[in-house]
């Protein structure tokens, strides 16, 4: 009786795993700061092994080129509802009376790919005044510092945003 064979590839291919370990030294350049032969070669040492480990948790879509100015305009949007939230959050802490009704709120996901979901679920808790405290196949649970307001996340920019990156992935 022959051995199974086991499938060592995890759909990712070398290219990928190449192109992120490249992505993830030239992020270790830029936190180091430092051009040194000893900063150097441990980045490289230290992302040729995380590379090893983490193979399995590399992206199995990609942008293409032509999105990304869709994702900038994404970052920027998000910069710019934390901005708008912590005005927000600011108002509320130095109002005398503190005008907040702390809730859980229930919202049903209006994306479909994981990781929409993820960057949705992201962009909630980086705004200030709400957190993503649960994950389900098709709704969030979010705290939020007024229950009162209406939340709609297909309705949101971030959202849309979200939702034409998802169009654009390439698996």
């Amino acid at each position: 009786m022959p051995f199974p064979r086991i499938k060592l590839s995890l759909g990712v291919s070398f290219a990928g795993v190449l192109g992120w370990t490249l992505i993830c030294f030239l992020f270790w350049l830029l936190l180091s700061w430092s051009w040194d032969a000893q900063h150097l070669a441990t980045g490289i040492v230290c992302v040729f092994i995380l590379g090893i480990i983490w193979k399995e948790l590399l992206p199995r879509s990609y942008l293409p080129l032509s999105a990304f100015p869709l994702l900038a305009l994404y970052l920027l949007t998000l910069a710019w509802e934390v901005l708008k939230a912590n005005f927000e959050v600011a108002l509320v802490v130095l109002s005398p009376h503190l005008p907040i009704a702390p809730a859980f709120i229930r919202a049903r996901v209006p994306v479909s790919s994981p990781a929409g979901r993820v960057a949705l679920a992201n962009s909630i808790t980086l705004t200030p005044g709400t957190l993503t405290v649960d994950v389900a196949d098709d709704a969030f649970l979010i705290h939020v510092l007024n229950g009162n307001k209406r939340v709609n996340l297909a309705e949101w920019p971030l959202t849309r945003l979200i939702r034409s990156l998802e169009g654009r992935a390439k698996a």
